[in-house]
């Protein structure tokens, strides 16, 4: 009897809470329904702006591969750098960002070394050192990156003849820590070092050596035959 009673009480309560239910959903059911909805729009929309980040991501990565990494060398230098400077514009990542800056002033620096005018090499120099810059000032934190750049504008200096600036650049390379097992660096220290040697003044001697005694073979000294033939007889 004691358990029908508590199977009894226990329906009466499902009862009670379905007929709460019940009343709750008739007062507040399309409160509820609209609330459900708003956390679908934002499910769905989170998940579409995770699947669009995550496909930008990629094309980013593929473009980066292309035109960094495994360039296509058979345009000129200026179709790189339009598509370069294009895709630097939506570039998302500091390490790829940092490269394309790299990358662009490298291909303005060889565009300077083969300009018809001083005017062109000028513009082309200059915007090769705006992007150097741009990619040491920006992402500090790539630090190989920077160090190229660094490398980049010390060339750039030297060419220019100023090699104090090319001096300070090349320092600016070999400051950068936990680079010292690298070509840059290597290649930055054996460049400074050149660049040394190459601005110590030249050393000339300033008189002939002198000999300090006559050869033993010389012979001795005489007359030429033309004046000895015009001397008089007995003297």
């Amino acid at each position: 009897m004691k358990s029908e009673r508590r199977h009894e009480l226990q329906q009466n309560a499902m009862v009670t809470q379905m007929v709460k239910l019940k009343e709750f959903l008739k007062t507040k059911g399309n409160l509820l329904a609209w609330g459900l909805l708003v956390v679908a729009i934002i499910a769905l929309v989170a998940a579409f702006w995770y699947r669009h980040s995550q496909t930008v991501t990629m094309e980013n990565e593929t473009a980066f591969t292309q035109l960094v990494l495994q360039p296509d060398l058979s345009g000129s230098p200026e179709e790189r750098i339009s598509k370069l400077e294009a895709q630097l514009a939506k570039e998302s990542s500091d390490f790829r960002a940092a490269e394309i800056c790299c990358t662009i002033g490298d291909n303005y620096a060889r565009l300077a070394l083969i300009a018809k005018t001083d005017a062109d090499r000028k513009t082309y120099l200059d915007k090769a050192t705006e992007y150097y810059q741009r990619a040491a000032k920006n992402y500090p934190k790539e630090t190989l990156t920077v160090a190229k750049s660094h490398l980049g504008l010390a060339k750039i200096a030297e060419t220019l003849g100023d090699f104090d600036k090319a001096d300070a650049e090349y320092n600016a390379v070999t400051a950068v820590s936990g680079l010292s097992e690298t070509a840059v660096f290597k290649l930055a220290v054996a460049d400074r070092e050149r660049l040394k040697e190459m601005r110590k003044p030249a050393k000339f001697a300033s008189t002939a050596p002198v000999a300090t005694s006559a050869p033993a073979s010389r012979p001795a000294a005489s007359m030429p035959a033309s004046a000895a033939a015009s001397k008089p007889a007995g003297k």
